[in-house]
């Protein structure tokens, strides 16, 4: 029988399923049905499950199991369905209002199992982090747990924990590690970065480790401020931090914004390193000669928005100090008013867009 010719179970035989604990939908149907908040569904079962005009609202989900569910046009809101599984769902034509689904495997096509988008998900948070090398990571723990799931899932979980502790230790490394192309066991990798902190390439580690050089019982310091000098990680960091110190400096400013300026800093450095690097300090050393010449005016620009370039900050600056608003220069700087180095003439930019 199609699951479209299947009877739609009643109110009565849904509030008989909600009794018991877990509860098993799985392959019925269900139409028109309303849950809300007063309904807990942790660890339950909906494989194969078609819902039809369905509206559910703020009910936990989590581990629970949708694989090769129709979700067709139903409606979740505020919904918990965290590490839950969707594996060959249909989803295409159903909403996810502001529902947490965090360490959910299959959405949107996904066949990641639910401890590799975890351990994804993880390691994406680690500065620096590449998330192109988290399926080589995870290949090389499949093969060592020769293809057992639940050892698998054991591995990928010491790995994220170990690669937090390094970033956590030596700040910048564990993306040194983890994007170096080369796999370190976790029991491998606190003698790794301790290796590595000495002066040692990533390679030799990874040479020590096939010796058998590194074992459990090594430690991490608490914190070492500077590390591999020779690192675009490390040394990204700590333009990141020379900036945050410029501008900390500074009165009334919203650190909110320090992800767009950074942003912004990355843009127009093409991303290198160095062109990062650069953009950083030339725009935290703007930011202080702004603070020193015109009052006020550092933090109005740091808060407003990030959208100058370098050679734009001053002439904007001076523009702001004569009466304009950051809002007004913000917008004349999309048109290139600042580019030629100096502030236009306040009388004759009442409307920014049109005198450009």
């Amino acid at each position: 029988m199609e699951k479209e010719q299947q009877k739609p179970l009643t109110q009565a035989e849904v509030n008989a399923i909600l009794s018991d604990w877990p509860a098993d939908f799985s392959g019925r149907l269900l139409v028109g049905i309303r849950l809300s908040s007063n309904h807990s569904l942790e660890c339950s079962n909906f494989r194969g499950t078609v819902f039809r005009d369905c509206h559910i609202s703020h009910c936990k989900f989590d581990n629970s199991h949708f694989e090769g569910a129709d979700f067709g046009d139903s409606v979740f809101t505020g919904c918990k369905m965290e590490y839950c599984h969707f594996n060959g769902a249909q989803m295409e034509e159903a909403s996810f209002d502001r529902c947490a689904l965090f360490g959910s495997a299959g959405l949107n096509g996904d066949t990641r199992l639910q401890s590799e988008v975890v351990f994804d998900d993880a390691m994406g948070i680690i500065r620096g982090i590449d998330p192109a090398c988290a399926p080589d990571w995870r290949q090389f723990a499949w093969e060592i747990c020769e293809s057992d799931e639940e050892n698998y899932g054991t591995m990928l979980c010491e790995l994220q924990e170990k690669f937090y502790e390094i970033d956590n230790a030596y700040p910048g490394m564990g993306a040194e590690i983890f994007n170096s192309g080369l796999h370190f066991m976790p029991n491998e990798l606190r003698g790794a970065a301790n290796c590595i902190a000495q002066g040692n390439t990533v390679e030799a580690a990874h040479r020590m480790a096939v010796d058998s050089a590194f074992t459990c019982a090594d430690a991490l310091p608490e914190h070492k401020m500077f590390v591999l000098p020779h690192s675009d990680v490390q040394n990204n960091i700590l333009a990141e931090r020379t900036f945050v110190d410029q501008v900390k400096m500074i009165p009334g400013i919203d650190f909110g914004k320090l992800r767009d300026w950074l942003e912004l800093a990355r843009d127009i450095g093409d991303d290198s390193g160095e062109g990062y690097r650069q953009c950083l300090r030339e725009y935290g050393a703007a930011f202080e000669q702004i603070e020193r010449s015109y009052d006020g005016v550092a933090a109005a620009m740091f808060n407003h928005e990030a959208g100058y370039l370098t050679n734009e900050m001053l002439p904007a600056a001076e523009w702001i100090s004569s009466g304009g608003s950051p809002e007004e220069a913000c917008e004349m700087a999309k048109y290139g008013a600042f580019e030629g180095g100096a502030a236009p003439d306040l009388e004759q930019t009442d409307d920014p867009i049109m005198t450009m």
